[in-house]
């Protein structure tokens, strides 16, 4: 009997484990799918790193703290830049601070951003 149950017992490792593959596999897939079938013409931002949580797009344009906060991104922590865009991020909430400028997307930026300047180059 216990030579039974061993064949047994590592085809159910073997199954967890190759399905929890499948899933992490699954979950990183579907946070990229923004790229695959996202707008061209719009910046996305999110407030955590590698794309995840709240996620708002932006167009042309400039966009303070308030404005920001208003739509769910209490920071800018990383964002999917189309081809054509350039970004400034000011760590001060008006456009204070330190700031960054980024021509192509980036999954994570170690200081968080509070206001931003997106411009079609």
């Amino acid at each position: 009997m216990k030579s039974l149950l061993k064949p047994l017992f590592f085809t159910a490792i073997l199954f967890a484990a190759i399905n929890a593959s499948a899933q992490t596999k699954a979950k990183y897939i579907s946070s990229l799918d923004f790229l695959l079938s996202e707008n061209e013409s719009q910046v996305k931002i999110f407030d955590d790193r590698f794309f995840k949580k709240n996620a708002l797009t932006l167009e042309e344009g400039i966009y303070d703290f308030s404005s920001l906060r208003k739509n769910g991104i209490s920071a800018i922590r990383s964002m999917h830049i189309p081809e054509g865009f350039a970004v400034m991020v000011y760590t001060g909430e008006q456009f204070s601070g330190r700031k960054e400028l980024y021509q192509k997307s980036i999954n994570y930026i170690g200081i968080p951003f509070k206001s931003i300047v997106v411009t079609k180059i």
